[in-house]
Order: C-alpha cells, then structure tokens, then sequence
C-alpha cells in the first residue's frame, strides 16, 4: 500500500491488523502490529476466548512491543425500556444484511 503523503510518524503510524485467529495472534505480536478482531453479535465468551489467547501468545513470545486489542461488538442504546421495540428490529436487519454479503445471499 502506498501512503500518501508519507505518515510524519516514526518509524510509521501504528498498523492493525484485523484477526479473529488466534494462529493470526503470534504473526501480529512478530510484526509489531495491533489486533482489532470482530465478534460482532457473537458471545462475550468469544472475546474472552480471543483476550485469553492473545495474553498467552504475549506470555509465549514476550515482546518488546504488547500489541493493543480492539474489539468492534454491536450494541443498541436507548433511552426508555420500551425502545427497543424500535431499535433492535433495525439493528438485526443489518446485521443480516451485512453477513449476507459475506455468503453471497443478496
């Protein structure tokens, strides 16, 4: 990838990599990277699985550089109990939208 104009950052910005693998974990901590993973709707238990995973790859390899984890999870906010009603239906259609194009659904 070509960055233009060249990041003022050394020895360069930071770099994310996106891994749900754990097998993904140890290349990411090697490279200096960043972990951003998706579990999306999927259980919390998933996150824990994935944290559990990294913090042994970090153990395993000890690096000079800890990589930061990010999770992007879906979440709904509203302001009276009742509101859900309006807001989860949406959220749910986009999800479906979302993992259909991954499948080639739609």
């Amino acid at each position: 990838m070509t960055s233009v104009p060249k990041p003022v950052q050394k020895p360069h910005p930071p770099i994310w990599i996106g891994a749900r693998s754990p097998e993904t974990f140890g290349w990411a901590i090697e490279n200096d990277l960043n972990i951003m993973s998706t579990p999306l709707q999927r259980p919390f238990s998933d996150v824990e699985f994935l944290a559990q995973k990294l913090s042994a790859a970090i153990a395993e390899q000890n690096p000079a550089h800890t990589p930061c984890f990010m999770v992007l999870r879906r979440g709904c906010v509203y302001e009276s109990p009742d509101d859900w009603r309006l807001v989860v239906p949406v959220v749910i259609e986009y999800a479906q939208k979302f993992q259909s194009l991954f499948h080639n659904k739609r």
